[in-house]
């Protein structure tokens, strides 16, 4: 859980998931082909680097509308 709050995993592809999802929120999801590349070599499909943004922008999202209390380390 606590890795979670980080933004980290020990798994790598969780890792590059959560990477990538941190790049896209700090970026307002302006990444680069860099960013893309990595997240790609980590075995993550078109679709799926779709996923992962789009998971990230609808929660943050909502967390706003609810006022949810941040429980990890601003950016």
């Amino acid at each position: 859980m606590e890795r979670a709050r980080q933004g980290t995993s020990a798994d790598p592809h969780a890792a590059a998931a959560a990477t990538f999802a941190r790049k896209v929120a700090e970026v307002r999801g302006k990444v680069t082909a860099d960013d893309l590349a990595v997240i790609r070599d980590a075995g993550f499909s078109e679709g799926q680097v779709v996923v992962v943004a789009a998971e990230n922008f609808f929660t943050n999202l909502i967390d706003n509308v609810a006022e949810t209390e941040v429980d990890f380390p601003a950016f």
